[in-house]
């Protein structure tokens, strides 16, 4: 038997009014009373499984070695997509293999593959074509959280479905990138990195080119190093840079924006 995990982590695009979040907890508890449930997010745009990819990604590396993430965003439920396990150098991934656990997984270095015997004796027995998160996933994560070996649970496959995050490209004084996500601040998050602009002074002017829309603002460090309703660049908690105002939502102020516009911005290198 492996060492024992205790933290389940559950990420998902349910909602919290519906019996969905419940019954996972139900099963997970039923099987090891002495788990630790984390709820990550059940407010994930429904069916957007690259915006709850990235979402895992931000937030898995957190957790405490052994975790158990399981995160269920799962448009292709009952149909032929596999159910996983992906196991990492510190935790384990379950879920539906449509990519939704590949950001984070990759984030962390993937040790072993597993497609799970759906079939088995550690999943429910009566079983739903459409609910996979209380019938596969949440019994296997109880499973791996007890100790039972992944070999016991599955099956060792070779690759896995992956989303594909594009990289930013500098171009002399130019960075052209995308928006990954507006969170619910109304920041603009982008796949521009912290090491790209180290040489980026705070208080420095760039401009910033998104949807089709140009804005020449101050990069700082923080929200209120400008006056309220003004806009910035800044490196937020994940180490990307972000557009935004201080108390306001630049996304609604550039309502053409969405995730995976590009975006571009120019600064002096001198």
């Amino acid at each position: 038997m492996v060492s024992k995990a205790r933290t389940v982590t559950l990420l998902t695009d349910f909602g919290t009014r519906d019996h969905y979040v419940a019954s996972m907890k139900g099963v997970l508890l039923a099987i090891d009373p002495e788990l630790h449930i984390v709820d990550i997010t059940h407010e994930v745009p429904k069916f957007d499984i690259r915006r709850a990819a990235l979402l895992l990604a931000n937030s898995a590396r957190f957790f405490p070695h052994g975790t158990i993430h399981v995160a269920v965003v799962d448009p292709g439920v009952g149909t032929s997509r596999r159910s996983i396990i992906i196991k990492t150098k510190n935790y384990y991934f379950v879920g539906p293999d449509n990519g939704v656990l590949s950001v984070a997984a990759a984030g962390d270095g993937v040790k072993h593959v597993y497609q799970i015997r759906e079939d088995g004796s550690y999943v429910l027995q009566r079983r739903s074509s459409t609910f996979a998160g209380r019938d596969v996933f949440a019994p296997v994560a109880a499973h791996i959280a007890k100790g039972v070996p992944l070999e016991m649970l599955g099956e060792v496959i070779k690759s896995f479905k992956r989303i594909r995050i594009s990289e930013p490209k500098r171009f002399g004084n130019r960075i052209d990138g995308e928006v990954l996500l507006m969170d619910a601040f109304g920041n603009i998050v982008t796949n521009i990195g912290d090491e790209l602009i180290e040489d980026l002074e705070p208080g420095q002017r760039i401009l910033v080119n998104v949807g089709g829309k140009l804005l020449r603002v101050p990069f700082l460090k923080t929200y209120g190093d400008v006056e309220r309703g003004k806009p910035l660049a800044l490196v937020g908690s994940t180490g990307l840079l972000e557009i935004g105002l201080n108390q306001g939502s630049i996304s609604c102020l550039l309502r053409n924006v969405k995730e995976g516009s590009r975006v571009s911005i120019q600064y002096s290198r001198e």
